[in-house]
């Protein structure tokens, strides 16, 4: 009987390890090329189970996307559209939903009441607020929605104090370069103060793998909005006890975007409506300077500034209290259908398909000058 042939065995030598490691930074270098050629993060490119798999988020997820393109891959309004009249919040986190859940804040609370046109249109209420106050941030984000030829009929530019001041430079700005210069350049703004300097980005793969790590965490997250809709969970924030004055503005505190949105909305025929949101101040020099400021470039202004004038209504100088989101946005669907909206926006005032409780505090609307 014969025995059984044996394979050759492959000894390990110095020239096997060479070709093993020859292999390997082929393909690490083929794999590196490929990803310089296409980069997907710079240009937006990973692909998402939200507005698939998984319904599109009610607002940004705010730790684990920073490029404006997959931001808005994950967001309900990528799918907005011309049948429903759009109405968008920019802003920071006070708008954003601090310290509450995405289907408690206030644009989408707004959202919830079922507002129509005076025509029988539905009214659709988008959050694309982002946390940190930044009024070029917003405008890029306006734009870029423009540039996406996504439908907006009335645009909301809540604001506070440092809405205006620059002192650092917006993570949303930082992360879209090439964007936000293009909007520099397309408005003439002066691009030292809004960008950063200038870098090389370097398109590898692991120069990437931060951002890659918080785009596959956002995508394991997606159960738990599919099931929940919840984005994150809050410890309850305890309120301020005194009422206080703002006497001053931030030293860094300038204009210039303000005189944007109102070209914004002489380019684009899309209505704007600057807001200042409510804060804990008897006096409010920031709502003094920007009611003058709308005037000057005939901005019609809402003045939310006094709205609540009880110190447990806030949990700082910015942030309202989570249980005080939905009287907002009672408030603001009251000024939405008001008669002297009809000056805001040819669309305006909106109808109320369902009553609302009644609440004591008002918004006070200033008109532009020409209108």
């Amino acid at each position: 009987m014969t025995a059984p042939s044996s394979r050759p065995v492959e000894v390990i030598n110095g020239w096997f390890v060479l070709r093993a490691v020859l292999k390997a930074l082929v393909l690490f270098a083929l794999f590196n090329g490929i990803y310089v050629i296409i980069q997907p993060v710079k240009n937006g490119l990973l692909p998402t189970v939200y507005n698939g798999l998984v319904p599109g988020r009610m607002r940004f997820e705010q730790e684990y996307a920073a490029n404006i393109n997959q931001m808005f891959n994950d967001h309900v309004i990528r799918y907005a559209t011309s049948d429903t009249y759009n109405v968008l919040f920019l802003g920071s986190s006070e708008v954003w939903g601090n310290n509450t859940q995405a289907d408690l804040a206030i644009p989408n609370v707004l959202d919830s009441f079922s507002l129509s046109t005076s025509s029988g249109k539905p009214v659709r209420v988008y959050n694309v607020a982002f946390p940190f106050p930044d009024a070029f941030k917003d405008l890029v984000i306006l734009q870029y929605l423009y540039d996406q030829k996504i439908p907006i009929d009335l645009v909301v530019v809540p604001t506070n104090q440092l809405s205006f001041s620059w002192h650092s430079i917006h993570p949303i700005v930082v992360s879209n370069i090439s964007y936000a210069q293009y909007v520099v350049d397309l408005y003439d703004l002066d691009g030292s103060q809004l960008l950063p300097p200038l870098t090389t980005y370097k398109g590898w793969f692991w120069a990437d793998r931060v951002a890659l790590g918080h785009w596959l965490i956002n995508q394991f997250l997606s159960p738990r909005w599919l099931i929940v809709k919840r984005d994150r969970e809050f410890a309850p924030p305890l309120p301020l006890n005194k009422i206080y004055d703002l006497t001053s503005l931030p030293i860094d505190t300038r204009p210039g975007i303000i005189p944007v949105f109102a070209k914004f909305h002489q380019k684009t025929g899309v209505s704007v409506l600057m807001m200042v949101m409510p804060a804990p101040f008897q006096k409010n020099v920031f709502q003094e300077w920007l009611l003058e400021q709308t005037s000057q470039v005939q901005l019609p202004f809402l003045d939310c500034s006094h709205t609540f004038l009880a110190p447990g209504a806030y949990v700082d100088k910015i942030h309202i209290l989570p249980e005080m989101q939905a009287p907002m946005a009672r408030i603001l669907a009251r000024q939405l259908v008001d008669p002297t909206a009809a000056r805001l926006a040819p669309d305006l005032p909106l109808r109320l398909t369902v009553p609302l409780q009644q609440d004591e505090e008002i918004c006070i609307y200033h008109q532009a000058a020409n209108a």
